[in-house]
């Protein structure tokens, strides 16, 4: 009986070894699928932007890595993320929400697997939409600060990342857009002082 029942326990083993061996590989094989069809498309459209990105923009000044950082922390893949999603759809094509959330999510999973930091910060500077007939940091800091992008101190690289947060409302509200900036130069650096 003994025996018996040592054996049932082996065989249960086994099976449950092989269901999680199963597991593992769909959750694997789900991944590659995803990253082939979805991520590395999403990856070209990225490079397509970092190819024509401003030279401010591909090598952007510490005041304004500081900010980034300031202003978005770990969440820079989701944002880029969501802009390269978003502009995979075409036309007047909608993607419903919680489908464009989830691919969304998974898209800035697996940015960091093929582009690096820089690139997407440079992704992030090339694309932000910054008000009503501009796009990217280099055309915004022309229009709102009148200086090159290289140029930028910290409380201008605030600026433009309050800008950035919602340009509509922070260009038509003046007194809010100095309220985020302050908060931004508030926020503790990458380095640990504010």
């Amino acid at each position: 009986m003994t025996l018996h029942r040592a054996d049932a326990v082996r065989r249960l083993m086994r099976w449950a070894r092989c269901s999680v061996a199963n597991l593992l590989l769909g959750v694997a094989l789900a991944v590659l699928v995803f990253d082939i069809f979805t991520v590395r498309p999403c990856v070209a459209r990225i490079e397509q932007v970092i190819a024509t990105a401003h030279p401010d923009e591909r090598n952007p000044s510490a005041a304004l890595q500081e900010m980034i950082h300031r202003a978005h922390g770990d969440r820079l893949e989701g944002l880029v993320a969501r802009d390269a999603v978003l502009s995979s759809m075409r036309g007047g094509e909608r993607m419903q929400t919680l489908p464009r959330v989830l691919t969304e999510a998974g898209v800035a999973m697996l940015l960091p697997w093929h582009l690096s930091e820089a690139q997407l910060e440079t992704a992030y500077l090339a694309s932000s939409f910054m008000g009503t007939g501009v796009r990217g940091f280099a055309a915004a800091s022309a229009r709102h600060l009148g200086t090159h992008l290289a140029l930028v101190d910290l409380r201008q690289a605030a600026h433009l990342m309050a800008i950035a947060h919602a340009p509509s409302f922070s260009l038509q509200n003046p007194q809010r857009l100095g309220q985020r900036v302050l908060w931004l130069l508030s926020r503790p650096s990458s380095t640990g002082q504010p």
